[in-house]
């Protein structure tokens, strides 16, 4: 094995070519170059880049989401004010500025909040290699970021602002029975026929139903919040149970087999391993072959080559066949897509100076068997359609053949694994050899998969402080109808139960609509995904997950509303009764 150092390091693929063409017809094997492990190391930080800039989208997206659903509220309800403002001599302006200075408030310490933990963390976001390949740890606050960070804060809650402060100086007068009647008629459809208790009718209706005193107030807008955390939460786990089930089934990624191996750099050794593996009682599978770079479509690509020696031994194909002839070619699901190139259609294969052109007969989904590639790339001939390439290299008689100096093993079903691994290898020793074939792909995603947890973490208290808010604003603006229900007899148990109804009924709707919508987007997403990656893999919904969740949406539900109701049964009734609205 050799190492080098070109002065021009631009002129790599001339200088391998010129290897090539050299060793007339003889097998040659660049393990790396400079270039191909740059690849590998930036498409590593990629991965991890990426999940990270989308967890933050979908944090930023729900946070903005539950605080626009919030200061809604929050304006709405204070709009009950507006009358008298209005008398006091303040115009549709003032009212508005009113709305938009609370907003500012709000948004200027919030950035500034944000931008102190943001620098506070930073060093513990670098994650897997990023971490390792970090030469100077610590603090590095980039302003310009943190910067735009601090606007996009402030600019959000203050076009927020502006929208709400507009709604609420245009709040109507008090709505009429007409109005109702809409209302009346989804209440009654939901609880037809059906006998509830009293203290249960009214919490339902507090959740379905406006508020005639603050008719501005958007039932819905607690609703919607709720629903998109719940179908961000959903769409997260189905995205991550496909993944896992993908990480964990080697099939889907190619992996066929039980061991590789033995390497390509490595001269022809299988005219002594081959008859000592078939001879082997526990396999029973067996190929050989050897692993080598090829230009197709002047594009470089790592190129299998297999013999089959005892049963069927091949990467996972999706479309078409294997190759069973020398003029055959097999490619990757993306290797495919991104040349255009279809079954049946032709492409020339080059090694150095020679040239052979092969019919597609396969799509295949391939893990990383080379350092050219990566999942569901490269290409997939016969032992005999390298040959083919390597002998119109030969400029004498001597051609022996391609190397087999890689071997891929399975064993019969019912052996011990990790036994019959462990012999294998140690009687071949020092042959490399490798029992899994995680992609770098999916091993980079692996170490982000602490990620969707705590995406989940946030988006659940989010969710939480959203639904505490929307029950003490409504107690605050029912604080009358309540007073009107204790002094027609309700007891302060069955006022305490209408505030646990009107919260299970939000998360009962908000689980009824974000579930279905949630589950759509993590199969959609992971489709899209698995495509992009050339893997055979569905997407899977952890139903298990999602029922668990749902049992704890609704005692989370009961919980959250316990201090509401406390408060709802601190108050005399008298004292709302005599004040007038």
């Amino acid at each position: 094995m050799s190492y080098l150092r070109l002065d021009d390091p631009n002129k790599i693929e001339p200088f391998k070519a010129e290897v090539e063409r050299l060793a007339h017809g003889q097998h040659v094997a660049v393990i790396s170059t400079g270039a191909i492990q740059t690849v590998k190391v930036q498409r590593g930080f990629r991965v991890e880049t990426t999940a990270l800039a989308i967890v933050g989208v979908l944090i930023a997206l729900t946070f903005l989401v539950v605080a626009a659903q919030g200061l809604t509220r929050q304006a709405l309800t204070e709009a009950g004010d507006h009358p008298t403002l209005r008398a006091l001599g303040m115009g549709p302006r003032q009212l508005r500025a009113v709305t938009l200075v609370r907003c500012l408030a709000i948004a200027l310490p919030a950035a500034a909040s944000a931008c102190i933990i943001a620098v506070a963390l930073s060093p513990h976001m670098l994650l897997g290699l990023a971490r390792k390949a970090d030469l100077h740890p610590g603090i590095h606050p980039d302003g310009l970021v943190l910067a735009l960070g601090a606007l996009a804060t402030i600019a959000g809650i203050t076009i927020t602002g502006v929208v709400v402060g507009r709604l609420a100086s245009r709040r109507a007068l008090p709505v009429t029975g007409e109005r109702d009647r809409p209302r009346r008629s989804l209440l009654a459809a939901v609880t037809r026929g059906v006998a509830l208790p009293p203290a249960t009718a009214v919490g339902m209706r507090f959740a379905l139903r406006r508020d005639r005193s603050a008719p501005g107030v958007p039932i819905w807008t607690t609703v919607v919040g709720a629903a998109l955390t719940v179908a961000l939460l959903v769409g997260t786990w189905s995205f991550t149970a496909s993944l896992r089930q993908l990480i964990n089934t080697p099939h889907l990624y190619g992996w066929n087999w039980d061991l590789r191996v033995g390497a390509p750099a490595l001269p022809d050794i299988g005219g002594v391993i081959v008859p000592a593996l078939q001879k082997n009682p526990e396999v029973s599978g067996l190929s050989a072959g050897t692993v080598t770079q090829a230009l197709v479509h002047q594009q470089r690509i790592d190129l299998l080559t297999v013999q089959p020696v005892e049963g069927v031994v091949t990467p996972t194909f999706v479309a078409g066949r294997p190759p069973v002839n020398s003029k055959e070619i097999a490619l990757g699901a993306r290797t495919m897509r991104s040349w255009n190139v279809k079954l049946d259609d032709h492409v020339t294969v080059r090694i150095g100076d020679a040239s052979q052109p092969f019919r597609v007969v396969g799509r295949a989904v391939f893990p990383e068997f080379g350092d050219a590639g990566q999942l569901g790339t490269g290409a997939y001939v016969t032992l005999g359609g390298l040959d083919r390439l390597l002998r119109s290299l030969s400029t004498n008689n001597q051609f022996t053949g391609a190397p087999r100096n890689v071997f891929f093993i399975k064993f019969r079903p019912g052996t011990n694994l990790n036994a019959a691994r462990a012999r294998i290898s140690a009687a071949l020793d020092p042959l490399p050899h490798r029992v899994e074939g995680h992609p770098a792909d999916l091993a980079n995603l692996e170490r982000v998969s602490a990620l969707p947890e705590l995406f989940s973490a946030i988006l659940m208290a989010l969710a939480v402080v959203l639904l505490v808010h929307t029950l003490v604003t409504s107690i605050r603006r029912r604080r009358r109808e309540l007073a009107v229900l204790e002094a027609m007899g309700f007891v302060r148990q069955q006022v305490r139960m209408c505030v646990v109804t009107h919260s299970v009924t939000l998360v009962v709707i908000s689980l009824l609509i974000g579930i279905p919508l949630g589950i759509g987007a993590g199969r959609g997403a992971w489709k899209i995904f698995a495509s992009e990656l050339g893997v055979v893999s569905g997407p899977v919904v952890p139903m298990a997950l999602v029922i668990a969740a749902v049992v704890a949406a609704i005692v989370v539900a009961v919980l959250a509303a316990l201090l509401p109701a406390w408060l709802a049964t601190r108050r005399n009734p008298a004292t709302p009764l005599r004040t007038a609205e």
